[in-house]
């Protein structure tokens, strides 16, 4: 019973960690900024008015809202433009496609404005777009601990290297797998002897999704 409770709330807890909080961020500088999906990218957009002082834009990215890492820079269009012209004071939209999303997205826009100043637009969090790719991961078996306390990982996704880390609950990792040279099968067995009972989730860092699956330690 307490196994099946404990599995209850991992898939709950599950499910949170891949809803779309928000898809569009209202900003009160930027005349918009919104995040969509689009197959397996996720698409940014934005505006801005073409007669802003912006010098450029940066687009950062972060799989944890706290640490972020610039992923493209872009230039306005239009700021000369003659206030004859259609282009004098539009709204000119600006867009980066992301094709490695990570399970977990947030995004902020950094407007540059010249001598240093800048603002950033409220940050967008956005879950991947492609779940089902984590199928392309596999694990035999997924309970482990009554008989043995090895489990086998494989994987369709081509890698000779990758990293399998082990999560607890709350996200912190507990065992690490460095794997190298991986076989044509991308089979490798997994010890988790030492790890204490309860529910886990297994994930490969360095595949483009970070695909998650439940593992079950039961001494």
């Amino acid at each position: 019973m307490y196994m099946k409770t404990l599995f209850t709330i991992a898939v709950a807890l599950m499910v949170n960690l891949f809803t779309v909080d928000s898809a569009t961020a209202q900003s009160s500088k930027l005349e918009f900024f919104k995040v969509k999906k689009e197959a397996c990218d996720l698409v940014i957009e934005f505006g801005a008015n073409s007669l802003e002082p912006y010098t450029h834009f940066v687009v950062e990215k972060s799989h944890n809202g706290r640490s972020y890492t610039d992923v493209a820079t872009i230039q306005p269009r239009f700021r000369d433009a003659a206030p004859s012209t259609p282009e004098y004071g539009a709204v000119m939209r600006y867009q980066y496609v992301d094709e490695s999303p990570y399970a977990k997205n947030y995004y902020r826009i950094r407007v540059m404005k010249g001598r240093g100043d800048y603002f950033y637009s409220r940050p967008i969090r956005m879950g991947a777009p492609c779940i089902a790719i984590q199928d392309d991961i596999q694990l035999t078996p997924n309970v482990v601990g009554q008989k043995d306390n090895t489990t086998s990982i494989s994987m369709e996704w081509p890698a000779s290297n990758c990293i399998v880390e082990m999560l607890d609950m709350t996200g912190r990792t507990v065992k690490t797998w460095n794997l190298r040279n991986l076989d044509a099968a991308n089979k490798v067995d997994l010890d988790v002897s030492g790890v204490n009972e309860g529910i886990y989730l297994m994930t490969v860092k360095n595949h483009p999704i970070k695909p998650v699956k439940l593992m079950i330690v039961n001494h």
